[in-house]
């Protein structure tokens, strides 16, 4: 932990810095000047800094924001994490780690910052399908990481090396930083994880990757171990259902609960301390920073690394806005390091203080994202921040992602891409910077918030099991509307363009539609009562029940139409008895026999909060052809019955068919020896049998 110290004089201009580094003890290891002093204090530096020394070591440490560690959690949204650990049977992988992670984050400080993603989970066979659904931010309520996770569904494949690559341009520079992947499995979309964490690595040494691994096979987390190898990280294997509670802890501990373990920088011994603050007269180097040439020097901190020429290992490094210390006379390298902007350039140190202005060649920009003009700033926004190659190819890879909040950059001159995405609203916007400028871009979205509950009755409580879809109107489509999202969630909120939309909510059968109107900036907060009605339907065949194993009573449909505004089917059953819940309205009841012309209708009107029983009767008569007894036998003969419609309701060569008909006027036809014989037939609503007889000589 790094702890800055400043003392000066009663003149403004007499400042000194210091910055003492910590033990995870608490014990000062070393300490550094960060600022030179003014000529009327250089010969007091050695008496002041000893006095510092004392103060830093009475005065409480306290880790500010910035020391604070952060981590992504990439959590696998992959299909194969439905799958079931040994010692669990009823619950998958994917509830496992979710119910481990939601118990390692309760314990953790509200300082730590935390994200979430995912791959997977949102679309099946798709190597792109990767998503930040929280950034990086102040985990004061673990409730904004575990409630996407409860409605997350996995389904898709394992892109996990871009995952990876993903997590870590989210993270951007922030140290300690750590990412925490949950999965069960290898990248099977053609990558190799390996070589993205070599990627990582080389790009941030200071980022580790912890994986916690659910159920991967000895051969398989051997070769997945490079990821955490590579970067400084750790396995925590679970084999079985209950070594996941241990697993996931152990990853979220090494993350966000032990600085001393993440604050320590890979291979630090390898690097020498930053040297005490050189006197006047002896061989030194001194490095400022600015944008450009002709700006005024950067006051933010500037990571700073000295190589002696010929050498890749630092000679001194520090990070500071100014860079002050002493070094023997030579050649050097000077590497400045802020935000993305990173400019090397050789310096000759000779006998006594050597100076350096460095130019970065970068530019200063800062996003803001608002739902309207003067209003507030977005809370649930997130920038993605491209180079414009970048943007231009088919698979993005972001240089940074997070919530415009944290939407401060340093970049070198050139053309960016800025993709802004709130709920279903998406923004892009090309930024050219050129060296020195200092840019403020606002961005307004123009979307406002739709907050859905439903219930049961009126002012009941949530109704769970109900699915929201939201649609919109598009002449392009079949009915004229698209529908652009939708959620199984108990109290969903959906960010969207000013505008006006059509919400549907559905519950087993029950449907009710509604619409709504949304202005930029508004929170429009609507409940559906679904005011549910129980109807039970009974079938019956000629003035009584059929019995439930007879062949026609098997193929009985019972469809249910809503009558309230265009006619639409709600519900279908092949139920001997169908029983449903439907929503206060109109109704029309529909039983037939699809193979025959058997139906009956009724409308009815369902009122909230009531049982309703139907029957429905339909009525048939069983109508059998033969030929009279005076007949001569035959052979060679051929049935055929059509209703008025011409319909064909009975074709045979029995000598004597039935069929089951509803009431109307039938025309029977006999075919024999060359003849043709017809006759026609009504039946009546009585339900009695009727058998037709043709008599052929």
């Amino acid at each position: 932990m790094a702890v800055t110290l400043s003392l000066s004089n009663a003149n403004r201009y007499s400042l000194i810095q210091f910055r003492f580094w910590y033990n995870a003890r608490g014990t000062p290891t070393r300490w550094t000047r960060l600022t030179p002093m003014a000529n009327a204090m250089r010969r007091h530096t050695r008496a002041l800094a000893a006095v510092a020394v004392l103060l830093a070591a009475l005065l409480p440490i306290q880790v500010s924001a910035d020391d604070a560690p952060a981590a992504m959690i990439v959590f696998d949204g992959s299909g194969s994490m439905w799958g079931r650990l040994d010692g669990d049977k009823k619950s998958a992988k994917f509830e496992l780690a979710r119910e481990a992670l939601r118990s390692a984050l309760t314990v953790v400080q509200p300082s730590t910052k935390a994200g979430l993603m995912s791959f997977g989970h949102r679309r099946s066979g798709d190597c792109n399908d990767i998503e930040v659904i929280s950034p990086t931010a102040d985990l004061t309520d673990p409730a904004r990481l575990m409630t996407p996770l409860d409605k997350l569904n996995p389904r898709g494949k394992g892109p996990v090396a871009e995952a990876l690559r993903q997590a870590a341009a989210a993270l951007g520079k922030r140290t300690p930083a750590s990412i925490i992947l949950i999965h069960d499995n290898a990248d099977n979309c053609r990558q190799d994880a390996c070589d993205a964490a070599t990627e990582i690595a080389a790009a941030n040494p200071m980022l580790k990757i912890n994986l916690v691994a659910l159920g991967i096979d000895d051969d398989e987390l051997s070769r997945m171990s490079c990821v955490a190898k590579t970067t400084g990280g750790q396995v925590f294997p679970a084999r079985t259902a209950s070594d996941v509670p241990a697993a996931v802890t152990g990853a979220v501990k090494i993350a966000l609960l032990d600085p001393a373990a993440t604050l320590a920088p890979p291979r630090a011994s390898a690097v020498p301390p930053v040297a005490a603050p050189p006197p006047p007269s002896v061989p030194s180097l001194t490095v400022s920073a600015r944008l450009a040439a002709g700006s005024q020097p950067l006051a933010v901190p500037v990571k700073w690394r000295i190589y002696k020429s010929g050498s890749d290992t630092p000679t001194a490094q520090a990070a500071a806005p100014v860079f002050s210390s002493e070094l023997a006379p030579g050649s050097y390298t000077v590497e400045a390091s802020v935000g993305f902007a990173t400019v090397r350039k050789p310096v000759d140190v000779g006998t006594g203080p050597t100076r350096l202005d460095l130019p970065l060649d970068a530019a200063a920009l800062r996003v803001n994202v608002k739902d309207l003009a003067n209003g507030p700033a977005s809370q649930s926004a997130v920038v993605t921040l491209m180079t414009e190659a970048a943007a231009a190819q088919r698979t993005i890879r972001p240089m940074w992602i997070g919530q415009p909040q944290d939407a401060d950059f340093i970049l070198p001159a050139g053309t960016y891409v800025l993709r802004i995405n709130d709920g279903i609203t998406s923004r892009t916007e090309q930024i050219a910077l050129t060296a020195g400028s200092v840019l403020s871009k606002d961005i307004v979205m123009g979307t406002g918030r739709l907050d859905l509950t439903a219930s049961a009755m009126p002012d009941g409580p949530p109704l769970d099991g109900v699915t929201f879809l939201i649609a919109r109107d598009d002449p392009e489509s079949p009915d004229g509307r698209r529908e652009i999202a939708r959620s199984a969630a108990l109290s969903p909120s959906f960010t969207l363009p000013a505008g006006t939309y059509y919400v549907t909510a559905r519950t087993g059968s029950a449907e009710i539609r509604q619409r709504v109107g949304i202005g930029a900036g508004d929170t429009v907060k609507r409940q559906i009562s679904f005011g549910l009605a129980n109807l039970i339907v009974t079938p019956t065949l000629q003035g009584a029940r059929a019995d439930a194993s007879s062949p026609t009573k098997a193929l009985m449909l019972t469809r249910i139409l809503s009558l309230d505004g265009e006619p639409r089917e709600v519900a279908r059953s092949n139920a001997a008895i169908p029983e449903v819940s439907l929503a206060a309205g109109r109704y029309r009841l529909e039983v037939t026999v699809p193979t025959l012309n058997l139906k009956a209708t009724q409308d009815i009107d369902l009122e909230a909060g009531s049982t309703r029983r139907v029957a429905l009767r339909l009525d048939a008569a069983n109508v059998t052809l033969k030929l009279s007894a005076t007949s001569a036998p035959a052979a060679d003969l051929t049935w055929e019955l059509r209703d008025a419609q011409g319909k064909v309701m009975l074709r045979s060569v029995l000598p004597a068919p039935s069929v089951l008909l509803a009431p109307g006027r039938y025309t029977a036809r006999l075919e024999i020896r060359d003849r043709r014989l017809e006759r026609p037939i009504d039946i009546a609503a009585d339900g009695q049998p009727r058998t037709v007889e043709f008599a052929v000589p």
